[in-house]
């Protein structure tokens, strides 16, 4: 078995957060014969909390909401041929409903032998091309080693499979654990998580008699662009920028936030 590395990144509009929403995988609603999936959108939500499927969806979207880890799983069982409870994709961090990401950290696991086609020429014209994986060493050498150890080709194969909105940066193999020893966990072995918080707001104003000029509390649509990114949060109230300011004063340094751990 070995271990690759992913570095993902995401507009998490249209995705129920990172994680899978079922905590079993469910390896029938995976098919590597479906048609691969259009790059011009994702489900769209109709009333009644369902999702209205479009040629080519996977079943599992009839079933529960979208995540980033389903597309995801989805896109690798159609290049390898491996099923997602072999694959066993992890990620470093579970994004909320909507939260997006530059660098989410995601390993998964691959089989030995799966460089050899398996199952019926059916399931290959489906898509899937385990020998790109062959005779691949921890350096990656003999796949397409780019800058840095990247796998060139793997990460081309899995985004060609993948929606536009979640793209893979980067791929590598990692070299095995030491005896004994555990393969690479995201979640505890990532050194450092980086969250950046983006978001437009009115400064406050005051008139010639002290109070807030009423345009201050016209609401986000006097300050909402045509173009905004997805991933600004437009302040619906005015702010005092110099309050701001002063109170992440407190937020700076280092801090004990075992907290908020869930």
């Amino acid at each position: 078995m070995r271990t690759f590395l992913l570095v993902v990144a995401y507009d998490g509009t249209n995705y129920n957060g990172f994680q899978r929403a079922t905590a079993t995988p469910r390896d029938e609603t995976v098919s590597v014969q479906q048609p691969k999936r259009p790059r011009t959108g994702t489900e769209e939500a109709v009333g009644g909390g369902g999702k209205k499927k479009r040629p080519g969806t996977p079943a599992a979207a009839a079933s529960h909401v979208i995540t980033v880890q389903d597309r995801i799983e989805e896109a690798l069982v159609r290049l390898t041929g491996a099923t997602v409870s072999e694959l066993r994709v992890r990620g470093a961090g579970r994004t909320d409903s909507g939260v997006h990401a530059e660098g989410q950290v995601v390993a998964f696991d691959l089989p030995d032998g799966l460089e050899r086609p398996r199952g019926t020429g059916q399931e290959r014209k489906g898509g899937a091309q385990p020998e790109l994986f062959s005779d691949l060493d921890v350096r990656g050498g003999g796949s397409g080693e780019g800058a840095d150890g990247d796998l060139w080709r793997i990460r081309r194969g899995i985004n060609s499979r993948l929606p536009h909105d979640i793209p893979v940066r980067s791929a590598r193999i990692l070299p095995p654990p030491p005896p004994g020893g555990r393969p690479f966990e995201p979640r505890h072995d990532v050194a450092t998580k980086r969250y950046t918080y983006r978001l437009r707001f009115r400064k406050k104003r005051y008139g010639v008699d002290g109070n807030t000029l009423a345009i201050c509390c016209s609401g986000p649509n006097t300050i909402r662009r045509a173009r905004d990114p997805t991933d600004i949060w437009i302040c619906p109230w005015s702010l005092d920028e110099g309050l701001i300011r002063q109170a992440c004063q407190a937020l700076a340094g280092r801090h004990d936030f075992s907290c908020f751990v869930a």
